[in-house]
């Protein structure tokens, strides 16, 4: 399973994929506690990084982490892109990524995620100016095309390949598909066939059996989890346990369940405090109690929470009644044994 991106090195081919407002560091560290090999960070903005606007440097990755993290970079402008790489490097980033797949219209209006689709030429000088900047890895995440009648991912392979891009991610939809059409997990496929930088597949991957599946079907090199992730970490613990050759990969149980989100809306507010953290633990919390009976009150309570602590508490005492066992646990350490461990 081991493989290379460049000079940096991976125990495995499952990846954390980038979500805007979803892949912070608390929510980093729990999915590389749980076997992600590497993780990406929300876009950040290449301007904001050159201004030095405090809230897009605080999107950067701390340099005490538990795994490998590309720092994932949007924008136009080949200078500024290349110096924002720059920034990224001294800050202590594994890899750079650039985005070249976000639909939303305010990205794309200012020429920038699946903007950057339309105009070739444009991409190519941009990751020419950014690979001269960077000693790290440099790599590209893209969708299909604009539209399915306008795919160039094929180009695509060839422009990273002859830019120096170490490793190119497909999702792929077209723009204008944004999430509504299944994922053309065949197209990954092709790409893989007819590049030679290591691929790596996104797109529709719901279940840890999925990721078996993507590998074996595209020949890609690695696959990046996103969405199923949100409340469910475990996925990358089982899809690890499944390409190990374990056909009943372990589930977490409710205690495991209560320790992990205790230790990752303990992660949440150590690193942004009992206010700023709130809207993040509101959105992790009820994904992963999700389905619980009894978790629909307690989710309708936690939109209602106006600081963290008391989000802590009402989740500890609802899952503590579920499992008293829970209430007298020690506290959870992130990088203990039990949960770090994906075999």
């Amino acid at each position: 399973m081991p493989f290379a991106i460049g000079s940096v090195r991976f125990l495995n081919p499952v990846f954390l994929a980038p979500m805007t407002r979803v892949t912070d560091h608390p929510f980093r560290e729990i999915c590389a506690a749980m076997g992600a090999a590497l993780s990406v960070t929300e876009m950040v903005s290449a301007e904001g990084l050159v201004r030095g606007n405090k809230p897009t440097r605080d999107l950067l990755p701390p340099l005490k982490r538990g795994g490998p993290v590309a720092v994932q970079l949007f924008g136009a402008s080949p200078g500024v892109l290349a110096e924002a790489a720059r920034i990224c490097q001294e800050e202590g980033a594994d890899l750079v990524d650039l985005n070249m797949g976000c639909p939303v219209p305010k990205v794309v209006r200012r020429g920038a995620g699946a903007a950057l689709l339309r105009d070739l030429p444009l991409v190519s000088d941009i990751l020419s100016a950014m690979r001269k900047k960077l000693s790290i890895p440099l790599t590209v995440k893209i969708r299909s095309g604009w539209s399915s009648q306008e795919n160039v991912f094929l180009q695509m392979g060839k422009i990273a390949l002859d830019c120096g891009v170490d490793a190119i991610t497909l999702h792929p939809r077209a723009r204008s598909q944004g999430y509504a059409q299944p994922a053309r997990w065949e197209l990954i496929r092709l790409l893989a066939e007819c590049c030679s930088l290591p691929v790596i597949g996104n797109g529709d991957v719901r279940s840890p059996q999925d990721v078996l599946g993507m590998l074996e079907s595209t020949g890609c090199q690695a696959v990046m989890i996103g969405r199923a992730a949100v409340g469910n970490p475990w996925i990358f613990r089982q899809a690890i346990q499944i390409l190990s050759g374990r056909f009943s990969p372990q589930k977490p149980d409710l205690l495991e369940i209560g320790r992990v989100l205790e230790a990752h809306l303990q992660c949440i507010l150590d690193h942004y405090g009992p206010q700023r953290g709130l809207a993040s633990a509101k959105l992790h919390a009820s994904r992963y109690i999700k389905g619980l009976e009894g978790s629909a009150a307690v989710r309708a309570a936690l939109n209602r929470s106006k600081n963290l602590p008391q989000i802590i508490d009402s989740l500890r005492s609802f899952l503590s009644q579920k499992s008293p066992s829970l209430g007298s646990s020690p506290r959870p350490f992130l990088w203990g044994a039990d949960s770090s461990n994906p075999g």
